[in-house]
């Protein structure tokens, strides 16, 4: 679009949440910058038509987004290669990307986006199943259009048909999928 290539740098800052995920944390920089999406804005920055952000463009992004590289480092969901496969950064600590993470689709837990409408890096985990705060299953589709939530949608609270997704109430956990999510919650973010 005309707007992007004449954008250098964002307009409007946006503060990152220690427990965001970097593709959420573009999308509100999208958003609050009227930007059409994050993968736009991503492509923009780095000059690439992957949506994967790697851990060596952390300067320019911040940069573009008039954020500190330090405050950079808090949000979750950067790429390194390290022995010859794909590592994902969450919380201080390199997962085994292909195993641990799931990242072509959206995972939310209702009542966080309530509480604050950004997405958390836990919900990319593969094995993350439930809100260990809210004690409720994650939903990966809207529940108005019944579609995946992708992500790469417009704002973390709203699915593409524009459906807020706070309201929903989510179905009861499964004892074991809650306890192993409460384990996984506890072990990155103590």
């Amino acid at each position: 679009s005309i707007q992007m290539n004449l954008l250098t740098r964002a307009i409007h800052r946006v503060e990152p949440f220690a427990d965001e995920s970097v593709t959420g944390f573009l999308m509100r920089v999208a958003y609050k910058n009227n930007l059409k999406s994050s993968l736009e804005l991503i492509r923009h920055i780095t000059g690439t038509k992957s949506a994967t952000i790697s851990y060596q463009q952390i300067p320019e992004i911040a940069y573009f987004c008039r954020n500190t590289i330090d405050e950079f480092l808090l949000l979750s969901g950067y790429e390194k290669w390290m022995n010859a496969e794909p590592r994902w950064l969450i919380h201080d600590e390199w997962l085994t990307k292909s195993v641990f993470v799931h990242n072509r689709s959206s995972k939310i837990c209702p009542g966080c986006l309530t509480q604050s409408p950004h997405l958390r890096a836990l919900w990319s985990l593969s094995f993350y199943t439930h809100c260990a705060w809210h004690e409720c299953a994650l939903l990966d589709r809207c529940p108005k259009c019944r579609r995946t939530l992708q992500w790469d949608r417009h704002r973390p609270a709203y699915c593409n048909c524009l459906e807020y997704l706070g309201d929903y109430p989510s179905e009861l956990p499964q004892p074991q999928s809650l306890l192993l999510s409460k384990l996984i919650a506890y072990r990155v973010t103590k």
